[in-house]
């Protein structure tokens, strides 16, 4: 086992809690706005880091492994409301504040940074290998295919799709369905999320990975197209139960699970372009499905 893993995920742990409780005690927008900064970057480094760490730690299985950490962060998803109501609070000058959740947040970020240290995490690369490749380094030792090109490239594939459903499902059905109150559709989206999470996970230790990356696509096409052209409560219903399932249910997760095996030797690296490419995604379709001035 060795520590320098262990020392990057320490590292972005103490800065997450830093955000938090930076966010919490900040005197001004202006700090707030710095720590906000810190957060995301030290976020996005987490998304880098965790997905490879966990694959190295639960090797037999690294798709499970990444489905994992999807199903924890589709219940936190899940419980968030709850927990924003049973934390927030007022202020003696009558605002709302957040901050008891901020606190216990960073807390947990500080537990974890020990907790990483006091377990450190195996580098299978650098026992295998002995010094390792700087980012731009492995960059230029290694050959992508085609395939594997199209594979960090579901990055943003996928998630275009549940992106879409999330931010344009309630207004079709509002305009196009006629349907006054279609929030509904989240419970059922989250509900495919989530058993799509177990049932993958199931299916990946007899079917290989790389299947559902063709399989779920096609799926949410086939559904993305039955809801366009059928325009009805049942299907929006159904759509959004497949939608989380095929699309939100792992499908990120099994495409940097497959891309770690094409380049165990680089994993973060290849990890970070995925990640990179979903979150290009999470721009593009919060940027061109917004509404514009004119529909406000």
């Amino acid at each position: 086992r060795d520590r320098s893993v262990s020392r990057g995920l320490g590292d972005v742990y103490k800065r997450q809690a830093a955000y938090f409780m930076g966010i919490a005690f900040a005197p001004s927008m202006g700090v707030a706005y710095a720590f906000a900064i810190v957060g995301g970057i030290a976020n996005s480094f987490l998304d880098t880091g965790i997905y490879p760490a966990v694959s190295e730690i639960i090797y037999k299985a690294p798709g499970v492994a990444t489905m994992g950490i999807k199903f924890f962060i589709a219940i936190a998803q899940m419980l968030l409301p709850f927990v924003l109501g049973a934390t927030v609070a007022t202020t003696a000058a009558g605002l709302t504040s957040y901050n008891r959740l901020f606190y216990g947040c960073g807390i947990i970020y500080l537990v974890l940074f020990v907790l990483v240290f006091l377990f450190p995490l195996p580098d299978a690369d650098q026992m295998a290998a002995g010094k390792k490749e700087g980012l731009i380094d492995s960059l230029k030792h290694t050959h992508f295919s085609f395939e594997s090109i199209a594979m960090i490239l579901i990055g943003f594939t996928c998630t275009g799709t549940f992106q879409l459903w999330l931010n344009c499902a309630q207004n079709f059905a509002k305009e196009n369905v006629g349907w006054t109150d279609p929030s509904i559709m989240q419970t059922y989206y989250s509900a495919g999320t989530l058993i799509a999470l177990v049932v993958t996970a199931l299916l990946t230790r007899k079917i290989k990975d790389v299947r559902f990356i063709v399989i779920y696509p096609v799926i949410c096409l086939a559904t993305l197209i039955v809801v366009l052209m059928g325009q009805n409560q049942t299907l929006m219903i159904a759509g959004a139960f497949i939608i989380g399932w095929a699309g939100a249910g792992g499908l990120l997760q099994i495409a940097t699970s497959v891309c770690n095996m094409l380049f165990p030797k680089i994993k973060g690296t290849v990890t970070a372009l995925v990640m990179i490419a979903s979150s290009l995604c999470n721009y593009t379709c919060l940027l061109y499905t917004s509404p514009s001035p004119r529909d406000t």
